[in-house]
């Protein structure tokens, strides 16, 4: 739910550093619940619509954005039966649970401090800072009715709405196969992160080395195909993960901006995919 309090952290995601003006809104005690914002410096407006400001910078992404809009919309589709079938095996495998994220949560010795949740969906990993001073804050692509819970804008990893060096931490739950642009979330949470801030990342890896690693690829393949069958898209082409990773490509991917200082796996049965829990600093420039 978008606050007044929130408007000084936040900032324009097509300009990055310019402040946001709150305009004609209606609100419920401290909850704008419509509104619009505006960028002075390029103009631009971004509603607010039941409490939740829209920053998406939807004029500004490049055509080969068409591809994730699409992706987005097939994740939506499948989050929604998902949803209404909790008991099969597609949704058993994918499910992040409770024990696996109370299990993150502790990887990452957070105790206190700013975090962002990018990709929060609901919003439940804050539960596990509930008895500690931590300020949390979640940004996410689809409006979900949770998010009225919590400090949440409508937003993606490549064009963060918040001032420079605003978080101690930023936190990424099994969300990064679904960003468009890896190295432009990388620069835009180094942005956003403050002088000896961290990053924590749980991803399923693929990894193939042996019977067991195969199966549980064999396994994400079904829950793949099991979903496509049942869901429709708008463009059944567009992949269900904008990109794949194993253990190696991950820590690849990251290597430009970020050194890694711990990292672990996890797996919450047998057949399911690997996580890997890693930590991460920017590196210094």
């Amino acid at each position: 739910m978008f606050t007044e309090e929130m408007l000084p952290e936040m900032r324009c995601p097509k300009c990055s550093t310019e402040s946001l003006e709150l305009l004609a809104t209606e609100n419920n005690g401290t909850n704008i619940i419509t509104g619009t914002l505006l960028c002075a410096r390029c103009d631009s407006e971004f509603p607010i619509l039941g409490g939740v400001p829209d920053l998406v910078p939807w004029s500004a992404l490049p055509d080969e954005w068409q591809l994730w809009s699409d992706h987005l919309a097939g994740f939506e589709a499948r989050r929604k039966w998902r949803n209404r079938h909790p008991d099969k095996f597609a949704t058993k495998i994918t499910h992040h649970s409770g024990s696996l994220q109370k299990a993150f949560a502790g990887f990452t010795k957070i105790e206190k401090g700013a975090v962002l949740d990018i990709g929060c969906g609901p919003g439940n990993f804050r539960n596990c800072f509930a008895d500690r001073p931590v300020d949390y804050w979640g940004v996410d692509p689809l409006p979900l009715p949770e998010s009225e819970h919590f400090r949440f804008a409508r937003a993606v990893a490549e064009y963060l709405p918040f001032r420079e060096h605003m978080f101690t931490d930023v936190v990424v739950l099994a969300a990064m196969d679904h960003f468009q642009n890896v190295e432009a979330f990388c620069e835009e949470t180094v942005r956003v992160l403050v002088p000896g801030g961290r990053l924590h990342i749980v991803q399923s890896v693929h990894d193939v080395h042996g019977p067991v690693t195969a199966v549980k690829a064999a396994a994400h393949w079904v829950k793949d195909r099991m979903e496509t069958e049942a869901t429709t898209t708008l463009n059944k082409t567009a992949p269900k993960h904008m990109t794949e990773f194993d253990g190696n490509s991950l820590r690849h991917a990251m290597d430009l901006h970020f050194e890694i200082t711990e990292e672990s796996k996890y797996s919450k049965r047998w057949y399911s995919p690997n996580n890997m829990y890693v930590t991460m600093v920017p590196r210094s420039r």
